[in-house]
């Protein structure tokens, strides 16, 4: 069998090359994981604080307490 019909075979340098990219590739992905959790917290706070400030420019003096009715109930 002649060598040219053989595939190369990958040097160990390109199977360390391929795990550091996997690597660095999950790092990333967490980071952004991460990141997208972080933003969906922002916002979610910054939702909040919206709903308290229009109550708050309403008139009414109970917005905290209305605010606490309506988060759910943690189990024990």
């Amino acid at each position: 069998m002649p060598d040219e019909d053989r595939a190369p075979r990958p040097a160990r340098g390109d199977a360390e090359e391929r795990s550091h990219r996997t690597f660095v590739n999950l790092i990333a992905a967490a980071f952004l994981l991460v990141l997208a959790i972080a933003i969906v917290w922002v916002v979610k706070t910054l939702d909040d604080q919206r709903k308290l400030q229009n109550c708050l420019n309403a008139g009414r003096r109970n917005c905290v307490e209305l605010g606490r009715m309506q988060e759910p109930a943690h189990p024990a």
